[in-house]
């Protein structure tokens, strides 16, 4: 990463999401993104718009952007879109369901100033995995995309795995897959908005026990606050995203402060269509509340949590999404706690 960016006096953005288009090919029961099949009324942002977004972040001092979508790669100008970000220095992350990837789109990719394409992989089971993606007849192509990847860029690919009730049996495989093949692997924690509910939600002791049997796989990062990294002894946990210090666009143009939050329309902070991004961005008196938050400000079981300086509470857009509010716990860690398996010299005594 070159540091010759001019930041401005304004906080810089240090990361954004772009929700490129809401079509998809797949139609995935545990995504995020999108409630129904919307492909009929699909909205996506326009290249000159994407542009403009482009030098809006730089402006800000943004170092990466992830690009996802629906699927990005439905974009024509999927590769056009990635050289506009690039071509300024900035980080690439790519979200994608690995049905489009070729070997001429991965060069392509490899040229750029990709940080990480990673590839869903729910199941390595083909009947589950195939009724988890809401598509019959995917499952060697994802899995060949995904050797290919690894052929092509070596360690920027990343498998995604998000943890439900529908894979749960299945998860140590995927470990075993991804080790098989050296290839890194992230476990995410289902984000219950969407497609997603909290009926496909694992308890808290069934996450645990997850958590037992992956730790020591190679390459694995758990998207889960610190305190579990001293429970299980965990190589990598993922340090979760520049929230407050971050921005999501939508298809349609609307902007949140998170990508997990876009279904809450009471937290919009505009629209792109009508007011320039760094705009918005530095003129949101939500985002200028929510990095007025200090972790002296959290409750809950992060009220007494001795590392609460280092996460702020684990991903806010899971607090919101599970309690109403920005001060509140990562539901995973309130959970920890509920069951009394929180580990008390963790937890600082009034």
């Amino acid at each position: 990463m070159k540091f010759n960016k001019k930041i401005s006096n304004i906080s810089p953005c240090l990361s954004a999401f772009i929700g490129l288009t809401d079509k998809c090919n797949l139609n995935c029961r545990h995504c995020y993104s999108i409630k129904n099949n919307v492909n009929a009324k699909a909205k996506e942002i326009s290249y000159k718009d994407v542009s403009k977004i482009a030098d809006s972040l730089n402006k800000l001092g943004i170092f990466s952007v992830q690009l996802s979508g629906g699927e990005p790669l439905l974009r024509k100008d999927f590769l056009k879109i990635c050289n506009e970000f690039s071509k300024r220095g900035i980080s690439l992350l790519v979200n994608t369901n690995g049905m489009l990837l070729n070997k001429k789109i991965l060069l392509k990719l490899k040229k750029m100033n990709l940080s990480s394409l990673q590839i869903s992989l729910d199941s390595v089971d083909k009947k589950n995995l195939e009724y988890m993606r809401g598509k019959k007849g995917i499952h060697n192509k994802i899995i060949n995309s995904i050797k290919l990847a690894k052929k092509v860029l070596g360690d920027k690919i990343c498998i995604g795995c998000v943890l439900t009730s529908y894979n749960a049996d299945d998860i140590e495989n995927v470990a075993k897959f991804a080790k098989s093949n050296s290839i890194k692997l992230a476990f995410i924690p289902l984000l219950t908005t969407g497609r997603a509910n909290k009926s496909i939600d694992l308890g808290i002791k069934e996450k645990l026990s997850l958590i037992k049997k992956i730790k020591n796989y190679p390459d694995i990062t758990l998207v889960v606050p610190p305190v579990f990294n001293k429970i299980f002894k965990i190589k990598n946990i993922y340090r979760y995203c520049s929230f407050p210090y971050h921005v999501a666009v939508m298809p349609n143009g609307d902007v949140f402060p998170c990508s997990g939050l876009r279904h809450v329309e009471k937290l919009k902070l505009g629209n792109i269509n009508k007011t320039e991004l760094g705009k918005i961005y530095s003129n949101s008196s939500l985002l200028n509340k929510l990095r007025s938050i200090k972790p002296k400000s959290l409750k809950g079981v992060c009220s007494n949590c001795v590392f609460k300086q280092e996460c702020m509470g684990g991903c806010r857009a899971a607090a919101y999404l599970a309690y109403n509010s920005f001060d509140m716990p990562d539901p995973i860690c309130q959970n920890l706690y509920d069951i009394g398996k929180f580990p008390e010299k963790y937890l600082k005594k009034n």
